[in-house]
């Protein structure tokens, strides 16, 4: 996540990075992980599960 350190922008500047959260914490870097990770979970599973057009159209018919 984006921290609210004065460092964290200059790290991700270098690296060409942008930060996956910017929620304002001063938390520590392993908040943004902990946060991130189900997110990410469930996106996955959404593109994993979801039906093709056919697939819906099909249930139709």
């Amino acid at each position: 996540h984006m921290s609210e350190e004065p460092g964290m922008e200059l790290v991700l500047k270098e690296l060409g990075e942008e930060a996956f959260f910017n929620m304002k914490m001063r938390l520590g870097e392993g908040t943004g992980a902990v946060l991130a990770y189900p997110i990410i979970d469930c996106a996955i599973e959404v593109i994993n599960g979801m039906k093709t057009p056919t697939a819906v159209y099909d249930l139709f018919l």
